[in-house]
């Protein structure tokens, strides 16, 4: 409501919906149960339910009843014009007008034309958002999002989550599997919850069910195929951590992307000087330089499932505000509705500093 009435614009930056973890992988998901699971729990609820690969319309539906008031708070917005979406890896289906944006449309009660989607927003030459991406070779989408990042996540999601539930692992490990950055910290979770002989055979099956599904390329693909098919007395936990894709250099490549914009040659309006700040996200870890910031996630950020990592969790929420021309504070909004209003919450980054 207070967006509205100061006539300003509210901005996602992307990954709003996790549409890549709604869908299942395209090959080797019943295989994957079949190896890791005892033939009694193949018929799980939890088992049948991750094997069902439900539509764009269907899935944003499925969203759009387990989050009633997300939606009933956008769609003022969105009927106002000031709501604008930028596409993420995991919602990338907005990026053109599809199936998926005119579901997203109607669940906000709004013609499609309405709704605002841009790959990335500017505000005159001050500042520059985009998802960020577009940095990071492992989750670039093309308009298809059929890349490495799409693979773990629907695995991880729609494989090692169920899959994990049925073997009795604790709802709080598996709640923070999505929230583990980089993914292959996941691995000490496991090992910490199944034990050596079960973990083994699970990681195996993992490994088969990712290559299966474009994860390992080229002659990483060969080397993969051999080590669970001929050789697979060899794998460890090690082995599969170092197989995983390493985002340990990600913050850094979203700096250098960022210096990019600010530099002007990514980004750039015809005519227009760079903008004096960048605004990125997709890393799920808060990160700021002088005229650089990244927003992080709205869900928790661990660095892994061990119990260490768990009492660690980063929790905040944070809201980037213009409050003027030339003027950006970013805020954590976990005690807004104690504060009541975002500008008495934590300021976590502001341009100027």
């Amino acid at each position: 409501g207070e967006a509205v009435r100061r006539s300003a614009d509210f901005i996602l930056a992307g990954d709003i919906l996790d549409l890549t973890g709604m869908t299942p992988p395209a090959e080797g998901l019943s295989d994957f149960f079949a190896q890791v699971l005892d033939p009694a729990d193949l018929a799980r609820p939890e088992v049948r339910a991750a094997l069902v690969s439900r539509s764009p319309t269907e899935q944003i539906a499925a969203v759009a009843r387990r989050f009633p008031r997300f939606f009933d708070s956008l769609e003022p917005l969105a009927q106002a014009g000031r709501l604008v979406l930028i596409p993420g890896n995991h919602d990338f289906h907005f990026d053109a007008d599809t199936e998926a944006r005119a579901a997203l449309a109607a669940a906000l009660g709004v013609p499609r034309d309405v709704l605002r989607v841009l790959r990335s927003a500017q505000m005159g030459g001050f500042l520059i958002a985009a998802h960020g991406n577009d940095f990071d070779e492992s989750n670039l989408t093309g308009g298809q999002g059929k890349n490495r990042g799409a693979a773990i996540t629907s695995a991880l999601y729609r494989g090692v989550m169920p899959a994990l539930q049925v073997l009795g692992v604790r709802s709080e490990v598996l709640h923070a599997i999505p929230a583990v950055r980089p993914e292959e910290n996941i691995v000490s979770g496991l090992l910490a919850q199944l034990g050596p002989d079960t973990t083994r055979q699970f990681l195996l099956a993992l490994l088969r069910l990712l290559d299966r599904n474009g994860y390992f390329e080229g002659l990483v693909h060969y080397e993969v195929w051999f080590a669970t098919h001929v050789a697979n007395g060899l794998i460890t936990p090690d082995h599969v951590r170092a197989s995983l894709a390493d985002d340990s250099k990600l913050k850094q490549k979203s700096r250098e992307g960022a210096q990019e914009i600010l530099a002007g040659r990514l980004l750039a309006t015809p005519g227009q000087s760079p903008p004096r700040v960048v605004v990125l996200g997709h890393t799920h870890e808060l990160d700021a330089t002088e005229n650089y910031v990244n927003l992080g996630t709205w869900i928790d950020h661990v660095r892994g499932l061990l119990p260490a990592d768990l009492i660690k969790a980063e929790r905040s929420l944070p809201v980037l505000c213009i409050e003027d021309p030339g003027t950006a504070v970013l805020r954590d909004a976990t005690s807004l509705l104690s504060r009541g209003n975002l500008s008495r919450c934590t300021t976590l980054w502001s341009y100027p500093g």
